[in-house]
């Protein structure tokens, strides 16, 4: 959601569920401008919020270059007031440990999850003959178990931060939603806003394949020249949400109310992007508590 519509666009953000505090919005209004131009970022957004229960993290992003740009993630734990940049450095170690946590986040930044160490072979190996070898004390008789040494497991501490910049690559992954048309490639494969877009009717806004992941292209190489054959080279540069795996991982309503398309992702439970019909006017949002629907595939079988 562009930080310039978020006073307009926050009606939407009530239709899934969820409002922004007169406080909060009006904090996030002047804290995101101020973020976008101290920074000098090509574009600024609200990203969403991230619940804990001691304490919840509003998050934003600026793009650098283009809105294929490079992202930078910013979070804000005292409603949006001020901006903390996000660690973006994860390691290939941290993320296996990231993954195995479940459960809510708790709310501070420097809060750490300890986690057993994820041993290599050779150190399983290891640790097994140390549990199953015999024990024998002075007069050669074996040790009780009770009596015997305990085997210390080791552990890895994971701070909150990690975790969340973690979610945050990964919702951005799996989602990214804008409608078909919104973006142009040029020539020279620049990614570029459509001047003249309108919008989608009441028809196309209603289908999946009119939306597109704002990512490099991940399925698109895969597809034959008879599947290419229909696509626009400036418009279909992006990956569909319709491919989208599991099947059936999307959900669209039209709410007459507002004259608005939503669209939820049964994968990120929180996740909604919007959509005007006729009218140039869409965004996206997340509220949720950063849990990824693991039971999708059994739900959707």
């Amino acid at each position: 959601m562009d930080h310039r519509n978020l006073l307009h666009h926050c009606q939407y953000i009530a239709l899934n569920g969820n409002v922004l505090s007169i406080e909060e919005r009006a904090a996030l209004q002047s804290s995101l401008t101020l973020l976008k131009n101290e920074n000098h970022f090509y574009k600024t957004v609200y990203w969403g919020k991230v619940t804990g229960t001691t304490n919840d993290y509003h998050i934003a992003q600026g793009y650098t270059g283009s809105i294929l740009g490079k992202r930078t993630s910013f979070y804000s734990s005292d409603q949006g007031v001020s901006w903390n940049q996000i660690v973006s450095n994860i390691k290939s170690d941290d993320i296996q440990y990231i993954e195995n946590i479940r459960g809510y986040f708790v709310g501070d930044p420097s809060y750490a999850y300890v986690i057993p160490k994820i041993l290599t072979p050779e150190e399983k190996q290891k640790l097994e003959q140390q549990m199953q070898q015999k024990q024998l004390d002075e007069d050669g008789n074996e040790i009780e178990d009770e009596e015997k040494p305990k085997v210390e497991v080791q552990t890895v501490s994971i701070i909150e931060e990690k975790r969340l910049a973690y979610l945050i690559q990964s919702i951005d992954h799996d989602t990214s939603v804008v409608p078909r048309g919104v973006y142009l490639l040029k020539v020279n494969e620049e990614v570029v806003p459509n001047d003249l877009f309108t919008g989608l009717d009441k028809h196309q806004s209603g289908k999946l394949c009119n939306y597109l992941h704002m990512r490099k292209p991940e399925n698109l190489a895969l597809k034959d020249l008879l599947q290419k054959e229909h696509l626009s080279q400036s418009l279909d540069f992006a990956d569909p949400i319709d491919e989208d795996a599991p099947n059936k991982c999307w959900c669209l309503q039209y709410d007459d109310s507002y004259s608005v398309v939503l669209g939820k992702s049964l994968l990120w439970p929180g996740y909604v992007f919007y959509h005007c019909p006729n009218t140039s006017v869409y965004g996206s949002y997340y509220v949720g508590n950063g849990c990824k629907n693991l039971d999708l595939c059994f739900m959707t079988a």
